[in-house]
């Protein structure tokens, strides 16, 4: 125990430093402000940055409600590292910060002796073990509505990518309103022992199971295109998608589905706004579901189909009129 209560120590002080701290590291409170309502001056509660001055408007990160339990961003990363050490479990912080003035907060934890092997792989670099250890990611808002959000997983080493177990893997979703940390916390113990217990078995044989099928690029692109017209991805990140994978076909480190998988996941883990932390997981948990079944992929809508299709004859009868 003393190596895990160590490196959360360590984790604290990394925390404390100039520099480190300063994206989602800043004093907040609770306060009574006055808000404009129906041409009348009214009284509500507010979170507020104390560090910042009043007459700075991002000061402001949300109106709350008088039930709402101020949880802030490090006593959300202390409370989840010390379940952690609850646990037995070594960690590692690999990504942490926030934006719009530290409203909304993202972290990413791993857990290096918690792993599966899926055999090797040809990179940039040369041959390297393809190894996932399971992942933690935390997002976090001290707005009222949003909710906040602990999804496990795993993360995969190589390309860095964040990687699902399709919907199977559930989050933990809170609100501030009439928070109990305590509850919290433990229900982030469970589910990291849940997932420990079945990371290098039931959970990793899909990932295993879509390493070994053969690539298909008929159903690679029938889940990108669905991932498109079910609203998970727009026009930007299916063409992020489609030249990243192009790419990758074309040096010929396309082989699996496991492979095209991890193409789309390079772009929801590196490209996808972090302020949307759950869109960007339901779109990797989507594609991962879609790739594992095809016969689960949504048909486009009808109406949508029949768009696109007069689109397609239009454009074929223009050029036949610029041909002749």
């Amino acid at each position: 125990m003393t190596t895990q209560i160590k490196q959360a120590d360590e984790s604290k002080a990394k925390r404390q430093r100039s520099g480190f701290t300063s994206p989602f590291d800043f004093p907040v409170q609770k306060q009574e402000i006055m808000t404009v309502q129906g041409g009348a001056m009214l009284p509500q509660m507010a979170v507020v940055r104390t560090d910042l001055p009043k007459s700075d408007r991002q000061r402001y990160l949300g109106i709350v409600s008088p039930e709402h339990n101020l949880l802030t961003n490090v006593d959300l990363m202390n409370g989840v590292e010390s379940s952690f050490n609850d646990l037995g479990l070594r960690f590692r912080l690999t990504d942490a910060g926030s934006n719009q003035s530290g409203k909304h907060f993202y972290g990413r934890w791993v857990f290096p002796d918690i792993k599966v092997n899926l055999g090797q792989i040809k990179t940039d670099y040369g041959v390297a073990n393809d190894n996932i250890q399971m992942m933690l990611e935390v997002s976090h808002s001290y707005g009222q509505h949003i909710k906040g959000r602990f999804d496990a997983g795993g993360y995969r080493l190589i390309c860095l990518n964040g990687q699902r177990i399709g919907n199977a893997m559930s989050a933990i979703e809170f609100l501030h309103r009439n928070l109990d940390e305590k509850e919290l916390f433990t229900a982030a113990s469970l589910q990291m022992k849940s997932l420990a217990d079945m990371f290098d078995g039931e959970l990793s044989d899909s990932w295993r199971e879509l390493n070994e099928r053969p690539y298909s690029s008929e159903t690679t692109r029938r889940v990108m295109d669905a991932l498109q017209y079910t609203g998970n991805i727009g026009q930007m990140y299916r063409k992020r998608m489609d030249d990243h994978l192009a790419a990758r076909v074309a040096t010929g480190k396309i082989r699996s589905q496991w492979d095209s998988y991890n193409s789309m996941t390079f772009v929801t883990s590196h490209y996808m706004d972090k302020r949307n932390l759950s869109g960007s997981i339901q779109t990797a948990q989507n594609a991962f579901d879609w790739i594992l079944n095809p016969e689960s992929i949504p048909e486009r809508p009808i109406e949508e189909a029949q768009i696109v299709e007069a689109q397609v004859l239009a454009q074929a009868a223009e050029e036949n009129v610029n041909e002749n």
